[in-house]
């Protein structure tokens, strides 16, 4: 009766109506191609739900992160795309879940985090790009240095350079390295 009054529903949990916790979950398709077989509600429609349940569905915690329930999702295999999930608290039922809406929130979650990383990707793209541009212009500085500049201002430069790099102001130099 409850299927046929909800056709959208795709699974009815059931639940210890005591102690509140699932006892196992009812697919809508499976339970209705079952019922247009030959004489099978002559048969079955007067027996326990039991007859009719997976009595093993997946449970989750309410607490457990989403990205761990499509873990164990994929884990679980088809039944649980096709019947969905009972969502618990204290192993007291909660709810319902279905494998598309996970997979739509993941897909969300997918999404958000590739925006962000092209964002960073723009940022980082910039500060390459200036970065190039200040080293090119450097190397244009350097090259109108070498050519106006007297050797003793291009040593004075070098040392101050070099002096740049380093995190004291000790510069330990041979004759050698200001050759080459």
């Amino acid at each position: 009766e409850t299927f046929l009054a909800h056709p959208d529903l795709i699974s009815l949990p059931v639940v210890d109506r005591r102690t509140m916790k699932p006892i196992g979950l009812i697919n809508h398709a499976l339970f209705m191609s079952d019922l247009a077989k030959p004489y099978y509600k002559e048969v079955f429609l007067n027996r326990s739900c039991s007859t009719f349940m997976d009595t093993h569905p997946l449970i989750v915690d309410e607490e457990m992160p989403l990205q761990e329930v499509s873990i164990v999702i994929a884990e679980a295999g088809k039944r649980v795309v096709t019947n969905g999930f009972l969502i618990v608290a204290d192993g007291r039922y909660r709810g319902i879940g279905y494998t598309q809406d996970v997979l739509r929130i993941m897909a969300d979650i997918h999404r958000q985090h590739s925006d962000r990383l092209a964002a960073s990707g723009e940022r980082l793209e910039n500060l390459v790009l200036e970065r190039t541009q200040a080293l090119i212009a450097q190397t244009a500085q350097i090259a109108v240095c070498n050519r106006h500049h007297s050797l003793e201002q291009q040593i004075c430069r070098w040392i101050l350079s070099c002096l740049d790099r380093l995190p004291s102001n000790e510069l330990t130099v041979t004759q050698e390295l200001i050759a080459n």
